[in-house]
């Protein structure tokens, strides 16, 4: 039995409308980010600085790392020193592989009368920073002991543990946060998804939890990208892989997909078992990485 006509025409509406939601959801986000930009160039201090952190967000959920960087970077200009959007700025500098200029951006954070928590969440980011950047552990191993931070503790405890390769510090975390996300890998019952993340390593949003495997299935799994940037722009990927190649590394660029936008991730490849060997020889090298499976 054929459709009605009426039928034909409820079916038709159906299959286009997914469409047609697409389409209305993103010219309501292009609509709001004309209409901030708009008021981003007003006269009110207060309101110019609500538009550029709101426009820097909106660029940042669409993957646009840098428009979101030069949003932060006019907040500043608009309330200089700004806790807030210097958290922020250094935030969007990690994801862009942008180290240095991240620490800057902690340092002046740090160096302001700020909020508790802002501080708590400053003072975090830029001890895990400077151990990625220097292989300076005592940042963070105060933080370890620091009941302030207990939020981050499993993640500080994981992140030393990788580091100085010390087991003290893994049956630290499965002793006091057997449940944690970085305790289940310890434990082989989580590995880490090949996707680059905000954090730095491991990331919690980075983990897919399996069927428990035994300590060989994971040490001879695939090999272990080892990044040491992520670039909106190719050639600046090509540029860093150019740095390792003159430092004796065999270099690799990877396409990356962040936030649904297209990046390129440099770095090297190496076995499981091998990974803090290679981090120690990269660090070395005046290279900052974390592995990413």
């Amino acid at each position: 039995m054929g459709l009605t006509d009426f039928a034909k025409a409820i079916l038709f509406i159906l299959l286009l409308l997914p469409f047609y939601l697409a389409s209305e959801e993103s010219i309501s986000i292009n609509q709001e980010i004309s209409r901030l930009e708009r008021i981003s160039q007003g006269q009110n201090t207060q309101e110019r600085y609500q538009a550029y952190m709101s426009l820097a967000r909106l660029h940042s959920l669409r993957g646009n790392s840098e428009a979101a960087l030069v949003s932060y970077g006019n907040a500043l200009l608009v309330s200089p020193n700004d806790g807030q959007a210097l958290f922020e700025q250094g935030r969007i500098l990690i994801s862009m592989g942008e180290y240095e200029q991240a620490s800057f951006s902690f340092n002046a954070l740090l160096a302001g009368n700020r909020d508790a928590e802002l501080l708590i969440q400053g003072r975090y980011y830029a001890a895990m920073l400077d151990a990625f950047r220097s292989g300076n552990l005592r940042p963070l191993i105060a933080l370890a002991d620091d009941i302030a931070f207990r939020e981050y503790h499993s993640q500080i405890i994981y992140t030393l543990w990788k580091l100085s390769d010390d087991r003290v510090w893994a049956n630290r975390l499965t002793r006091d946060f057997p449940n944690s996300p970085e305790a289940k890998i310890i434990n082989f019952t989580a590995v880490l998804a090949a996707t680059p993340q905000w954090i730095f390593f491991p990331g919690r949003n980075s983990l897919s939890f399996a069927s428990p495997q035994s300590p060989a299935a994971i040490d001879n799994a695939n090999l272990v990208f080892l990044q040491i940037g992520l670039f909106a722009r190719e050639a600046n990927a090509e540029a860093a892989a150019e740095r390792l190649r003159h430092a004796g590394f065999e270099p690799i660029i990877m396409r990356r997909n962040v936030y649904n936008a297209e990046q390129w991730a440099a770095g090297i490849n190496t076995q499981s078992i091998n990974v803090n060997n290679a981090l120690r020889q990269l660090r070395d090298a005046g290279f900052d990485a974390f592995p990413v499976r």
